[in-house]
């Protein structure tokens, strides 16, 4: 899937959570209502949360998204031709390097069309100049939640830190049965997820840190499953496993790249949830790394299996899926 298309189902798929009313739940991504307003002030306060943002991620890429109000929450949507002229007043702003756009899209919606920004931030110090009295001179902002502030000396020392390269996941396939022992009723899940470390380095999942949340849209409750083994992923036609996964007792490694399975088994019943659409969130520790992995997909029900007769659900959109 081209790069543009990926970004647009990301984009979509965001879009949809905040019309349900669901937390967007991603430190990558913000949501602007508009354009900022054609002030010096407005705009530098604009650009001054764009450095937080892109300083806190740490080399990941950050998306903002104009045209989206995730309080209301609605779609005012927003246009691209004031782009030209925001990012010549956002790059005077930085001393030296600002964080480059990757990508710029319009997204068109049933609403009004958004604009998507894709910022790369391995760059990172960006430097902010000062260009009145009542600011610093130069400032190294930092994002805490959903503001921004200077950096203090324990930010600095993270921001500059050595960090291990961050893999890319993306999540493949879902199987989601139900089982029972003892007369006990259980739920079982399978996430297939494909690893890809940067420069052909290790990944290093711990087990124990790894986990997957099973929804419904639009409610709250959810189920929750403790991964209880990640493995080599065995492919359906010639019965091998990816080679470069390694499992033990307490964590699975990722040489290069790979495909490794996330298992999950939690005591309760599928009940209504057989013929709901479902969202399956799984998150990923890599050791070392500084923030988790979060994936999370959208389900649909399909026919069942017809061996066996159970439940059946198919991924709706591909493309990426990190949330955090």
């Amino acid at each position: 899937m081209p790069v543009h298309s990926q970004l647009e189902v990301r984009v979509l798929g965001i879009i949809d959570r905040v019309k349900r009313g669901e937390p967007v739940e991603d430190s990558y991504v913000e949501l602007k209502r508009q354009w900022p307003e054609a002030t010096k002030e407005k705009r530098y306060e604009f650009t001054r949360q764009i450095a937080a943002h892109a300083n806190a991620a740490r080399g990941a890429p950050i998306l903002w998204i104009i045209g989206v109000h995730e309080r209301t929450p609605t779609i005012p949507g927003a246009g691209l031709e004031e782009l030209a002229v925001f990012l010549d007043i956002f790059k005077s702003h930085f001393d030296g390097l600002a964080p480059s756009l990757l990508e710029s899209i319009v997204v068109p919606t049933v609403d009004a069309p958004v604009v998507a920004l894709l910022f790369d931030t391995s760059r990172a110090p960006y430097v902010l100049t000062g260009t009145d009295i009542r600011r610093p001179d130069k400032e190294v902002p930092w994002r805490e939640g959903t503001s921004a502030r200077t950096a203090t000396r324990e930010h600095l020392v993270r921001l500059l830190a050595p960090m291990s390269v961050r893999p890319r996941c993306n999540i493949i396939n879902v199987t989601i049965g139900e089982g029972s022992a003892h007369g006990d009723k259980f739920i079982s899940c399978m996430v297939h997820v494909y690893v890809s470390v940067p420069g052909g380095g290790q990944a290093i999942f711990p087990l124990h840190m790894c986990s997957m949340t099973l929804g419904v849209p639009g409610r709250t409750d959810t189920v929750d499953f403790k991964v209880d083994r990640l493995l080599p992923t065995m492919h359906a036609e010639t019965r091998k496993a990816s080679v470069t996964v390694v499992e033990s007792a307490t964590e699975t490694i990722v040489s290069g790249a790979g495909l490794m399975l996330a298992h999950g088994v939690r005591a309760s019943a599928l009940g209504k949830l057989v013929k709901s659409d479902l969202h399956i969130t799984t998150t990923l520790h890599a050791l070392d790394v500084d923030s988790p992995i979060v994936l999370r997909v959208e389900l649909s029900p399909a026919e069942p299996e017809v061996h066996t007769g159970q439940p059946r659900w198919v991924i709706k959109q591909s493309g990426p899926q990190r949330l955090v």
